[in-house]
């Protein structure tokens, strides 16, 4: 390329309007690794909307210390998590190692506790207290939780002056639980976290019903991904094929909810077979023992953020794109002039729209072709609010069963919720005691509800040469799609990554089921829940007439 040609090469632009994770990556590539000239468009004040890292003081710490009287007790946390690993999320950790950012070790791990408060034990309590412990109103009737590395801390009393009720382990509320299943992924022995489960039936066919489950969707291959079974809600998949209610209520709801698909739909028992499987495949949640070293930002995602700064030249805080223009020459579009609720405009070579789809349509100064608008305005958010806190009437009752994600089922007065928590709960729908509560954010993702496995090339079929399309939204939503979907858009545009960038597909087991074991499995699996239902009908007849047996041996 002689000087003259990589002068006017330099002298293209393009612009990327929003800053979400895949449009700062987008902006990354381009800026270091092409010769294009980048600007950012965020109507906000800040960049990198994901980023969430907040300092506290963890419970117990008297709240008049402040961070020169204390430093050394102050915990960063990411309250939207950023978890990552070389074999999960292969492109986002490639990513963040080329960007110099200090990460630690940070293990992962799942938990479940299903609890209730019976009317007759909640009328004990004083109305004062009563009222204190309410379902929440926000929008969505479910909810998932995810966490930092935060751990609880020592049980503490803290009085709340509006009301009687403490926090912490000396929650009133916490001995009036009745806890029907309770486990943990962390080893083996932590399915048992509440000793009951040894002898629950139910629990012992849920568990059966697991492995039956793990070993059928490891012998799918791509063509499972466009048969109609993959096409049909998981609770009507899972009767169609004969497992128990008890597998999905007591465990694969629950490993839905923690593997961070419960962001993306109201119900997760609507949510499709097809992506179900394909995020345990993706996750390799094959195992009801699931626990798995991965990275963190040190510092908090904000570190990544400041990372973000240091290598971006051209950046416009609160600045609203209202219009865009097409530009054409010869009926062939050319370039783009964007133009700002001020009435600026610009022109660029090259357009990049890292804002949800469903905002676009609006915002071009020509109709767009219908099947075009159609499959933007296709494309559903649904609001998350995440809470950082400190209320463990949220946590599973055992510590033995706390884990880095716990999700939790709570039944008051004969209402049922579903929800996730740990320290950061996101769509709460308990309220924690507001005294516990530190900060608040909200945060949208895409309703994978009604998406078909077409999801991963959608964004493809809405570019051009000068407009291209980039987020999480093209995918499932997580953070691997959001950055693959950034950066493959910025190597169309001429980026030369330092790495190579893996496409993301359907997932389809890397592990080879043994011949014998499918073959086997499936007689085994007919025995052992026969056996099983037959101990359930008769297990309390058995367990009384044990019981009689002892006491006649015990006086005889």
């Amino acid at each position: 390329m002689d000087s003259s040609q990589s002068s006017s090469q330099k002298l293209k632009k393009v612009a990327i309007i929003g800053s979400d994770i895949s449009g700062m990556f987008s902006a990354w590539a381009l800026t270091q690794h092409s010769p294009l000239s980048v600007t950012i468009f965020e109507k906000s004040n800040k960049l990198f909307n994901y980023a969430s890292t907040v300092d506290f003081l963890p419970p117990g710490i008297p709240e008049k210390c402040t961070i020169d009287f204390l430093p050394e007790t102050r915990v960063a946390v990411d309250i939207k998590p950023l978890h990552f690993d070389s074999k999960r999320t292969p492109n986002l950790s490639r990513a963040i190692d080329h960007l110099r950012v200090e990460t630690i070790a940070s293990p992962l791990d799942y938990g479940m506790s299903k609890w209730s408060i019976s009317e007759q034990a909640s009328e004990k309590l004083s109305q004062t207290d009563k009222d204190s412990l309410q379902f929440s109103l926000f929008d969505n009737n479910n909810s998932t939780t995810s966490s930092s590395t935060i751990k609880p801390t020592n049980p503490e009393t803290i009085s709340n002056p509006k009301n009687n009720r403490r926090i912490l382990r000396q929650n009133l509320w916490l001995s009036k639980r009745e806890i029907s299943t309770e486990w943990s992924s962390f080893f083996s022995l932590s399915l048992f976290s509440k000793l009951t489960n040894l002898f629950n039936p139910k629990f012992y066919r849920s568990l059966l019903d697991y492995y039956r489950f793990t070993i059928e969707i490891k012998s799918f291959n791509s063509d499972f991904f466009v048969s109609p079974d993959a096409q049909l809600p998981i609770c009507v998949y899972l009767t169609k094929k004969g497992y128990s209610p008890d597998f999905f209520n007591s465990f694969l709801k629950h490993v839905i909810i923690n593997s961070g698909l419960f962001f993306n739909t109201r119900d997760v028992g609507i949510l499709k077979t097809w992506i179900v499987v394909h995020t345990m495949l993706q996750q390799n949640i094959l195992s009801p023992q699931y626990s798995v070293q991965t990275r963190v930002i040190k510092g908090g995602s904000r570190r990544l953020l400041s990372v973000f700064q240091e290598n971006l030249l051209d950046v416009r805080l609160n600045t609203n794109i209202v219009k865009i223009i097409k530009n054409y020459t010869a009926d062939v579009l050319t370039s783009v002039t964007l133009v700002d609720k001020n009435n600026i405009e610009e022109t660029f070579d090259y357009l990049i729209i890292a804002i949800p789809p469903n905002l676009v349509p609006p915002m071009f100064s020509e109709p767009l072709e219908k099947p075009l608008q159609d499959s933007l305005n296709s494309y559903h958010f649904l609001k998350n609010q995440y809470v950082l806190h400190a209320d463990s009437i949220l946590m599973p009752s055992s510590s033995r069963a706390w884990s880095t994600i716990n999700s939790i089922e709570a039944t008051i007065e004969g209402n049922t919720r579903n929800c996730c928590y740990v320290f950061v709960t996101i769509n709460p729908v308990l309220d924690p005691n507001p005294r516990m509560v530190i900060t608040t954010v909200s945060h949208k993702s895409i309703d994978l509800s009604n998406k078909k496995p077409s999801i991963f090339d959608e964004s493809d079929t809405l570019d051009s040469d000068i407009i291209k399309f980039v987020g999480g939204w093209f995918g499932t939503g997580t953070l691997e799609d959001a950055c693959y979907s950034g950066l493959s858009k910025a190597i169309q545009l001429g980026a030369k990554l330092p790495f190579e960038l893996l496409t993301p597909k359907l997932s389809s087991s890397n592990e080879h089921v043994n011949a014998v074991v499918l073959k086997f499995f499936p007689i085994f699996y007919d025995i052992t829940s026969t056996i099983i239902s037959i101990i359930e009908k008769t297990f309390y007849v058995l367990l009384v007439a044990i019981i009689g047996i002892l006491v006649a041996l015990y006086f005889y």
